[in-house]
């Protein structure tokens, strides 16, 4: 019985941490939007590459179409980059919303976390901004946060 207490007490810690979790990405990622939007906007969609090239931050520009303008991680890849319309945050930010998802990613091959919005630039052109960060590390730290847990429990 102790044991069966103890294993719903581990799963209902863990599913608290896992949703604490994404709440910190996304607002981490949506601060990371917040800065490439107001840098964004004062610039043509030709000119990014130019004025991101440093970045540090992980973002993607895409057109209404679902065409990727630019990508920080890619660049002068964006051509060979698939169409990312019916990707779920990107029709969150079309439809005027805040997008977040978190899933493989097909260019990169690993878990990230994604957060889009739509903004047009100074220049009339409408675009949707998605950051991303690695998400595996996020549940590498949750493993490790929930392995001292489980063995305080046991011991």
């Amino acid at each position: 019985m102790i044991l069966i207490i103890e294993g719903i007490f581990i799963s209902l810690n863990s599913t608290i941490l896992s949703n604490l979790y994404q709440q910190r990405v996304k607002q981490n990622l949506k601060q990371d939007n917040i800065l490439i939007k107001r840098l964004a906007e004062d610039y043509r969609h030709d000119k990014y590459k130019e004025v991101f090239s440093e970045s540090d931050l992980r973002f993607t520009l895409i057109d209404y179409n679902g065409n990727v303008v630019f990508d920080s991680k890619n660049i002068d890849r964006e051509e060979y980059m698939d169409n990312h319309l019916k990707r779920a945050e990107v029709q969150e930010a079309i439809n005027g919303e805040e997008g977040f998802a978190i899933r493989k990613s097909k260019t990169l091959g690993y878990q990230l976390a994604y957060y889009t919005t739509s903004f047009t630039n100074d220049f009339g052109e409408k675009y949707i901004i998605r950051t991303s960060s690695d998400y595996s590390k996020e549940i590498l730290s949750l493993i490790h946060i929930s392995e001292p847990t489980r063995r305080s429990y046991i011991s």
